[in-house]
């Protein structure tokens, strides 16, 4: 039986992968370094067969360096059973595609971050002309990647948000998984994918066909990213959540027709064109449907833009791999979005509270000034309108395309798929109980990663719902103060969604409900600036405990730049004993509110201030159709996600008696009954991932468990 079998690092093994054309596939073996590919992997494993298309490259010349964004020659050959059967490298009769190829390597921190590297892949005729084939099913083009999941431990990150999107936007890239062996040696699992390019299959666009009129106007393919590539700038600056100037202006380069294809007057034309939409949006008058954002940006399909990027907390989102694209103005003078890359998504991120199943990425600059999310976005997000299509939009998809039902499909047969060649792919490639950029979960096996993926992917569903199915109770991202999760191996926790100064920190020690409370010493300040606001009047609770004699106070504020910090503060009275402080009727028109908690310096070393449990809540006087009122203090509701349980407590041991009413968040009753004691416990009619309207007397509160 033929096999391709690995040498150490120590000493390359070259394969001479002889592609006979007849169809059959030699290998031999010599213990040489491989001069033309420096990055094979140092394991030794036999590959023979697998239930995947196997992928098998054999270079004609070097690799040109990543920085050369050169294409070299090579043979592909990919063998591929139809039929479901397994493949096996000694297969002859059975090629779904066996020619030239260009190659060269792509991506940028999937290259430059990984061992295991990704690839371009342009079909070629045997004088290197290009020419389209249909791959793996796949309607023909040119123009393939062979993404290379490495950081990304699940493997499946990338494919499960397409197949999610999927149908929901004109065009959403298709991948297939397959094993790869370059030169003899067996690289791993790859998702040959069909890019977001111009194509009868894709993109569906022509290139501009003169230099005025209609033919000027299209079509044309940018994309939103850095400045490494052909391209131009926007006109306005990237903006902050205050409207302050935070970093350069939007780069959008040219993905169709390339730079050098397009005439003087193509390129002034779309350059004009884009700058003109970005002072529209910038403009008092965005909102208007005939000169504002709605002129220049296909609605749906940026609805759908955002819903895959915040379903996922794609912190790349937005800033990165942002595909738009447009036909002439007599087809449709509008852009409409594509997407890609969510490798460093799904709680696969260890910065800018990426790991959270809580919180925006679409605020992504509040946190950080390099993340560069283009203003427009945070603009748009201004018209009620828009955000009122977006939460709808989200209601709907919930009950087919992201219901918690269909992503547990979707990972599950994504899993069945790979059990078998994950196995070898991690034998070569194992990168288990240690950190690759930018992982936050250090998973110790495949399986425990997947179940991280998924209990994310759950809690992060959940947490949307809870902000824009029904209107919002708490507006504050992790009020709880819990950690997203551990990292794995390492026993430590992260404090997710709050900005920091001085010394700021989650404990166990004086915790008030669940695991953890925010600590904060002396001269410290803990910050989270909500977004999206309507106007009306809202209400900030903070349930906070101090030791010694610290100055303390909690804060709101309307507006805050850089160098003027204005707040409307209400101190907190010392109390060794954890007491609510709340704060009515703080009327928003402004679209944000920075809320937070700060101390004053104290001579005392161990004086600390304790939070837990902060809301910020329009007052209103119902959710759906369940009676609410706000919550006054006289009960705490905590629902407790590790026993999944609700434990109801009370210093009052004379409230027994009163009514214990939950409801599902679409309303229906789930349990109704009486307080027997100060403190009781509720079990076993709880769903993981579900929210819920709790009413204990005079107390409402919102839960998700």
């Amino acid at each position: 039986m033929l096999q391709v079998t690995l040498k150490t690092v120590a000493v390359r093994c070259i394969f001479c992968c002889v592609f006979l054309f007849s169809g059959l596939l030699l290998f031999t073996a010599q213990a040489v370094n491989d001069p033309l590919y420096p990055y094979h992997p140092g394991v030794s494993l036999p590959f023979t067969s697998s239930n995947l298309p196997i992928v098998c490259i054999n270079l004609d010349q070097r690799m040109a360096d990543k920085s050369a964004d050169k294409r070299v020659s090579a043979s592909m050959r990919i063998i591929w059973n139809k039929d479901g059967s397994d493949n096996h490298v000694s297969d002859t009769g059975n090629d779904d595609y066996n020619g030239k190829i260009g190659i060269k390597y792509r991506g940028n921190s999937s290259f430059w971050n990984s061992d295991k590297k990704p690839f371009g892949i342009r079909i070629q005729d045997s004088n290197g002309k290009k020419q389209k084939a249909s791959i793996l099913g796949m309607p023909e083009d040119e123009d393939w990647a062979l993404l290379a999941p490495f950081s990304d431990k699940s493997l499946i990150r990338d494919v499960l948000l397409f197949d999610l999107m999927r149908g929901a936007m004109d065009y959403v890239p298709t991948g297939r998984y397959c094993e790869v062996v370059l030169n003899g040696v067996y690289q791993g699992v790859y998702i040959m994918t069909a890019r977001v390019r111009q194509g009868s299959n894709r993109v569906n666009i022509k290139a501009p066909t003169a230099d005025d009129g209609d033919g000027v106007t299209g079509g044309y393919h940018l994309e939103i990213d850095r400045s490494d590539e052909p391209g131009f700038w926007g006109v306005v600056n990237t903006r902050g959540i205050r409207n302050n100037v935070e970093a350069s202006k939007t780069y959008y380069q040219y993905k169709y027709p390339d730079e050098e294809d397009l005439s003087t007057a193509q390129k002034n034309y779309i350059q004009s064109l884009v700058k003109e939409m970005e002072r529209a949006i910038e403009s008092d008058n965005f909102k208007n449907a005939e000169t504002g954002y709605r002129a220049y940006l296909d609605t749906l399909s940026l609805v759908n833009f955002f819903l895959a990027q915040e379903i996922s907390k794609n912190m790349d989102g937005y800033r990165l791999s942002t595909p738009l694209y447009k036909y002439p103005n007599s087809i449709d003078k509008r852009f409409k979005f594509s997407i890609w890359d969510f490798n460093i998504s799904m709680g696969n991120i260890n910065y800018i509270w990426g790991w959270s199943p809580e919180g925006w990425s679409f605020n992504g600059n509040v946190f950080s000034e390099d993340n560069r999310i283009p203003w427009m976005f945070k603009r748009i997000l201004q018209d009620e309108q828009f955000y009122d299509n977006l939460k709808n939009k989200w209601a709907e998809y919930r009950k087919n395309r992201f219901s918690d039902e269909q992503i547990t499909t979707k990972i599950d047969s994504l899993t069945n798929l790979l059990q078998e060649s994950q196995v070898r792919n991690f034998t070569i490639w194992n990168r288990f109980n240690r950190e690759v950029w930018p992982n936050y979960y250090i998973s110790s096996s495949w399986n425990d990663e997947l179940s991280y993926l998924k209990k994310w992917l759950l809690n992060r569903v959940g947490w949307m719902d809870s902000q824009w199915i029904q209107e919002e109770i708490n507006l504050v991202a992790n009020g709880n103060m819990e950690a997203a999760s551990t990292r794995g191996y390492k026993n430590d926790t992260w404090l997710s969604e709050w900005s920091s100064t001085g010394t700021a920190y989650l404990t166990t020690t004086n915790v008030n409900n669940g695991s953890y409370a925010l600590s904060l010493q002396s001269y410290s300040r803990a910050y989270q600036v909500v977004t999206e606001l309507t106007p009306g009047k809202y209400t900030l609770r903070v349930w906070a405990k101090t030791s010694s004699e610290l100055n303390t106070s909690v804060y709101y504020a309307y507006n805050k730049d850089k160098s003027n910090h204005t707040a409307i503060k209400t101190n907190i009275e010392g109390n060794n004993n954890y007491h609510l402080i709340e704060i009515k009727d703080i009327d928003v028109s402004n679209n944000f509110v920075e809320i937070g908690v700060e101390t004053q310096s104290s001579k005392d070393a161990s004086a600390r201030l304790w939070i837990d449990d902060v809301e910020f809540v329009k007052q209103k006087e119902a959710v759906g159709n369940i009676p609410l009122v706000k919550e006054t203090g006289s009960f705490r509701i905590v629902a407790d996600k590790q026993q999944m349980e609700l434990r109801i407590s009370s210093s009052n041991n004379e409230v027994t008696g009163q009514h214990i009413e939950i409801y599902e968040i679409s309303g229906g009753k789930v349990y109704h009954s009486r307080l027997t004691s100060g403190q009781q416990i509720i079990r076993g009619i709880f769903a993981p991932h579900k929210v819920y309207i709790v009413r204990v007397g005079d107390t409402s509160k919102k839960v998700i468990f």
